[in-house]
């Protein structure tokens, strides 16, 4: 209901109000058409036609947008060629749109941050050549020379001049943004941990900048900032600059709902905005796409191609409406909701379990180091081959594992995923759409693969323990514990010894761990109906009364996690 009335009032104030400053740092309110991108990284050739097709700039490059406003989200540079003709232009650009009414805002991404503090680990040689001018090449004598040292690559001297606090890019990124507000909608890099959501957002970006002034590099003398190396100058201490703060922070984008929803919420309603637009984390496909029902749009497609091998997307918001420009894609595209897991979208989901049970199998293996009689299959769907695993199991360790996903719909967890009975090849077993996209706890330890927590407050590993203490199941391994190996996603198996019977089987003497708020509301309000109604015909009643009765002490007893 409150994102309804939000809505409502902003498409009536829209139609009745021109834009106005609503406020002179940060705000903006009554804007009637936004154009948004992220993450160009260089990409200037991508940026251009993905600026002409929003209609912003024209042929010749210059401000063809009107009114409208251009959100840049940061990440302008690194990685790519040509991080300077992106300054450039929108340095420009600035100063025509203003002139025809709308304006150009440039909201600070961690790359910039890192350029202006000096941690140059991702500038690539190509942009150090881009500042390579004859001009400054002749500064004789001084200690940046380029000339000073062979291992300093072509244009480094002036490219560290360029990015001072003095410089040309330097001054004009030292005056831009954290994080700004146009309509209803936040626009910031990262994400928005709780350190964002200050008393106000004026003493928030004035806090920001005074945190990136006291952090900026002294002109470097040596090669220890060069692309590759290992370390960079020390993190300077500071919420907002710091990797947990708003340019860095991944949990917005990763985070499970369950952990990350209510704080999200907090953030939103702080800044008194519908929803918030970031970009920094690559979204899975590589398009546009959204979370926690629309409160958060990713938008960081890939834009450099050749390190990312995506295509630049833009947000365009006009009338209250939504809908996503790709450069040199001429059909209408919209923000796609990200489907199941940890995003709480849950269609894609149903319609996989819905053709495990029935696509035809078009081919099979035997898994390597898999159960005995482990299949990897693929099956025929209409929207392409669907990799599935397939397990000869027992009744009732079938029963079991089939349970176990029903109930993680239920509690709309997304961390079991969608399993079927069928048989195949004449036996009877369990269909999972695990696949060849799942690797395990072993396999990630092993490799010496890190796995970073993305949320600030918990992990979604408190959400495997309080499932795996529900339902019974005691039998949890680095074997049988996970990951989505393209989102990087808690995923679980292995089912088949759960749902004994008895009380949690927690060892007495070790603290119990913290419940996620929302879990717990979960748990709550899970009876003995929707329990029979959504496993009643894998499960004794028995079964579901040994549910309900761990359920009990675990909301009785385990911390809640805020």
């Amino acid at each position: 209901m409150r994102r309804t009335l939000l809505t409502v009032l902003f498409l009536a104030t829209w139609l009745s109000t021109p834009a106005v400053r609503a406020d002179p740092a940060w705000r903006w309110d009554n804007v009637p058409r936004v154009v948004v991108f992220g993450d160009v990284h260089g990409a200037y050739h991508e940026l251009l036609p993905l600026l002409q097709q929003t209609g912003v700039i024209d042929a010749s490059l210059h401000w063809s947008g009107g009114n409208t406003h251009l959100v840049s989200l940061g990440d302008l540079l690194d990685r790519g060629p040509d991080s300077r003709a992106v300054m450039d232009l929108l340095m420009r650009l600035e100063d025509e749109a203003l002139q025809a009414g709308g304006q150009v805002h440039v909201v600070l991404g961690n790359h910039e941050a890192m350029n202006l503090t000096g941690d140059l680990r991702y500038v690539s040689t190509a942009e150090y050549a881009a500042f390579a001018t004859p001009s400054t090449a002749a500064s004789a004598g001084s200690s940046l020379d380029s000339s000073a040292s062979p291992t300093l690559p072509s244009g480094y001297a002036e490219h560290r001049q360029a990015f001072a606090a003095t410089g040309r890019y330097g001054a004009w990124l030292l005056d831009k943004p954290l994080l700004i507000v146009i309509n209803d909608s936040a626009y910031v890099h990262g994400g928005l941990p709780a350190s964002v959501a200050a008393p106000n957002l004026i003493d928030t970006n004035a806090r920001f900048k005074a945190e990136l002034r006291s952090a900026l590099a002294s002109p470097p003398v040596t090669a220890d900032e060069l692309p590759g190396a290992a370390t960079s100058r020390p993190a300077t201490p500071g919420d907002l600059l710091s990797d947990a703060g708003p340019l860095w922070y991944r949990g917005t984008a990763r985070c499970h709902v369950l952990i990350e929803a209510d704080r999200l919420q907090r953030s939103l309603d702080r800044l008194a905005v519908r929803r918030v637009v970031i970009g920094h984390t690559p979204t899975p496909i590589l398009r546009v796409q959204s979370r926690f029902a629309g409160d958060v749009v990713m938008l960081d497609t890939g834009m450099l191609a050749e390190v990312y091998r995506g295509r630049a997307s833009a947000l365009v918001i006009e009338r209250g409406l939504d809908r996503v420009v790709v450069a040199g894609d001429a059909s209408v595209n919209s923000v796609l909701a990200q489907a199941g897991g940890y995003a709480g979208e849950w269609e894609t989901s149903d319609r996989i379990a819905a053709l495990l049970d029935s696509a035809p199998v078009s081919s099979s293996s035997k898994t390597v180091g898999g159960a005995k009689g482990e299949l990897e299959l693929t099956l025929t769907t209409a929207d392409g081959p669907l990799a599935a695993r397939f397990v000869p199991l027992s009744s009732q360790r079938l029963q079991h594992e089939v349970a176990a996903y029903r109930l993680d719909r239920l509690l709309r967890l997304g961390i079991v995923p969608p399993a079927v009975a069928r048989e195949v090849d004449g036996k009877r077993g369990l269909l999972t759409a695990t696949g060849s996209r799942w690797s395990s706890e072993r396999a990630r330890h092993d490799s010496g693969a890190a796995r970073t927590n993305a949320c600030e407050s918990g992990s979604d590993y408190l959400l495997m323990q309080a499932f795996d203490a529900l339902i019974g199941n005691d039998a949890r391994t680095a074997d049988n514990l996970g990951y989505d190996r393209d989102t990087g996603e808690l995923r679980l198996r292995d089912f088949g010894d759960a749902f004994r019977r008895g009380g949690l089987g927690r060892n007495a003497a070790a603290e119990p761990p913290q419940l996620p708020s929302a879990l717990r509301d979960r748990f709550v309000a899970l009876d003995e109906r929707a329990l029979v109604n959504a496993a009643g015909d894998q499960l004794q009643p028995r079964d579901i009364e040994a549910v309900l009765e761990r359920r009990n002490a675990i909301v009785d007893t385990w911390p809640i996690l805020e």
